[in-house]
C-alpha cells in the first residue's frame, strides 16, 4: 500500500438509530447524548401496569420527545406532550393499557448536542394528608404552626393551600 494509512471517525450510537435497535427502558432515569445534529435516540418502554405514565427531559441542551407504535411507527398525537419552546424540554403523559408497548424517540432541536436526561414515571397523584397536631387548645392572639404532611412522597403535587372557614374564629 505504500505506507499510506487512512483515518476513520467512528460514531457509536448510545440508544439506537431506528425502533429495532431501541434502548428497553423501565420506570426510572435513563441518560443519553445526542452527539450530533441528525442524532436520534429511541427508547422502548412497556407499561407494568395500567394507566398515565410521564416522560419527561432534563438537560441543557434542547431536545424534543414523540411516542410511537409499531410496527408503523407513526407518531401518536393523541396524548398529552409538551415540546417546550423556551426551555428546550419536553413532556409527555400517556395512558398505557397494561403490557403496552411504545418507542420514545429523543432528537435535538435548534443544532444542540450533548447530553440529557429522560424520566419515565407512573402518574402519582395525592391520596391522603396528614396534619399535626390533630388537636390542641390556644389562647385568645396565641399562635400555633401547623405541619401537613402529603403522601405519597412521589406525588408530583405536594403544595398545600390553608384557609380559615371562619376567620372571626382562626385566621392563616
Amino acid at each position: 500500500d505504500g505506507g499510506k494509512t487512512a483515518a476513520a471517525e467512528v460514531v457509536v450510537d448510545d440508544h439506537g438509530q431506528m425502533y429495532e435497535t431501541a434502548t428497553a427502558v423501565g420506570i426510572g432515569t435513563v441518560n443519553g447524548t445526542l452527539t450530533y445534529s441528525g442524532d436520534h435516540d429511541y427508547f422502548k418502554f412497556t407499561a407494568p401496569e395500567a394507566g398515565n405514565y410521564i416522560f419527561k427531559s432534563e438537560s441543557s441542551i434542547h431536545v424534543q420527545g414523540a411516542l410511537h407504535r409499531a410496527p408503523s411507527y407513526a407518531t401518536l398525537g393523541d396524548g398529552d406532550v409538551h415540546n417546550h419552546e423556551t426551555d428546550g424540554q419536553f413532556m409527555i403523559k400517556w395512558n398505557f393499557a397494561k403490557g403496552e408497548t411504545l418507542y420514545l424517540s429523543v432528537i435535538p432541536c435548534k443544532g444542540s448536542t450533548g447530553e440529557y436526561k429522560v424520566s419515565i414515571q407512573p402518574e402519582t397523584f395525592v391520596e391522603k394528608v396528614t396534619v399535626s397536631p390533630v388537636t390542641f387548645n390556644l389562647e385568645k392572639k396565641a399562635k400555633r404552626k401547623l405541619t401537613a404532611t402529603v403522601l405519597p412522597a412521589t406525588a408530583p403535587n405536594k403544595t398545600v393551600r390553608w384557609t380559615s372557614s371562619d376567620e372571626t374564629v382562626a385566621k392563616v
